[in-house]
């Protein structure tokens, strides 16, 4: 994966297959999370065959998401609970009210904002574009997609933000082999979450870059 640089088109970074094939997994399975009452199954992708997927072992799937004796809009799940936060925290009948009125349309945004990097991601190749405009919705998608996983790994403050950066050089350096499938999948995790991190930062640097001199 290369960061992404700017082009006549937008901004464009370079992957390969595999690569693409789980980030399209992941996008896939993030979208159906967040919309569980329009689950499509064409939304996830597939990684290549042979491709080793990390969030395979993650529980997405959207029914286990909630309890079903909470009132509808009571999050449960961490994961969406990061990414539809209450609107208060001293008043929940006021942030129960709120959620009422805007949860169905923040809803429909993320996912659609996600179903954008999926299709860019379906239709490249060697490349992905985010075309010129479509910066925001961009970077908003990330942004969900880096708070689901963070909340897999259990970050909750700065302390394991740098536990998860370390275990994810370690995996990239092999310096400190997993001991389970489980320790295994938890470092290539902290490699994806950490490698869509660097990934976002770098379209922001290329979005914020100052154009040529006129």
């Amino acid at each position: 994966m290369f960061g992404f640089v700017a082009t006549p088109q937008g901004y464009t970074s370079r992957l390969d297959d595999m690569e693409r094939g789980i980030l399209l997994r992941l996008v896939g399975d993030i979208a159906a999370l967040i919309d569980e009452e329009h689950d499509d199954e064409d939304r996830a992708g597939e990684p290549p065959d042979g491709t080793d997927d990390p969030i395979a072992h993650l529980d997405f799937e959207p029914s286990d998401s909630r309890d079903a004796t909470h009132d509808e809009h009571e999050l449960v799940d961490p994961a969406l609970s990061r990414l539809f936060p209450p609107m208060s925290v001293s008043d929940p009948a006021l942030a129960d009210e709120m959620r009422s009125l805007t949860v169905e349309d923040l809803r429909r945004s993320k996912v659609a904002n996600l179903d954008l990097v999926r299709d860019a991601l379906a239709h490249g190749a060697a490349a992905v574009t985010v075309r010129s405009g479509e910066e925001a919705q961009w970077l908003a998608a990330l942004t969900d997609i880096r708070l689901v996983l963070a909340a897999r790994l259990g970050i909750e403050n700065d302390d394991d933000s740098r536990q998860v950066y370390d275990l994810a050089v370690a995996a990239t350096q092999d310096e400190s082999p997993a001991a389970s499938h489980d320790d295994e999948m938890r470092m290539a995790m902290a490699s994806l979450y950490s490698g869509i991190t660097w990934w976002q930062e770098s379209l922001l640097r290329a979005v914020t870059a100052p154009g040529p001199a006129n």
